[in-house]
């Protein structure tokens, strides 16, 4: 359980992938439901991350219920004109502990033979490998085939090679 200033995330779960506009560009999106406890009482809400922009976000209107919101103004004992700025302050604290904590690896498998001097069979063992290490991680997994990925999945890698021992 994380603490975040009184919002204490309580698990995440991913939930589906679907397709989203997002600036007028149709983006697949991976959908997690967030629980989180706020002054002791239970909301979840669901967001999104679009891997082709590594960009979270919750959908205008969807972080609390009507009946939530009146709960949330007597928990916070907060007028109405202070109701937004929370809001936006709560849903700004769960995107980035989602964006610190919510990871994906992208295992590349282009060029295995040239990248990491293994023959076919021995690159599958190697990503059966990382998959099983970066799900006890906590991490997403996403195969890959392309040229170059992020910062993170390549530093990944390379921490997997060096500790790799093919039997």
């Amino acid at each position: 359980m994380t603490n975040l200033n009184n919002i204490q995330i309580i698990k995440f779960e991913k939930i589906d992938e679907k397709q989203f506009k997002l600036n007028g560009y149709k983006n697949r999106a991976r959908l997690y439901n967030i629980y989180f406890k706020l002054h002791d009482v239970d909301f979840f809400t669901t967001a999104r991350f679009y891997p082709d922009c590594t960009l979270w976000e919750i959908e205008e209107g969807n972080l609390f219920t009507l009946d939530e919101l009146s709960t949330l103004k007597n928990l916070l004992n907060i007028s109405e004109d202070e109701l937004d700025y929370e809001i936006f302050d709560i849903e700004q604290k769960i995107l980035n502990w989602a964006d610190d904590n919510i990871k994906t690896v992208y295992i590349n498998t282009y060029d295995p033979a040239g990248r990491f001097d293994m023959d076919d069979d021995t690159f599958d063992a190697f990503v059966d490998y990382m998959v099983t290490e970066a799900e006890n991680r906590g991490y997403e997994v996403e195969i890959v085939c392309q040229f170059e990925v992020d910062s993170f999945s390549n530093d990944f890698v390379l921490e997997m090679f060096d500790n790799y021992i093919p039997e």
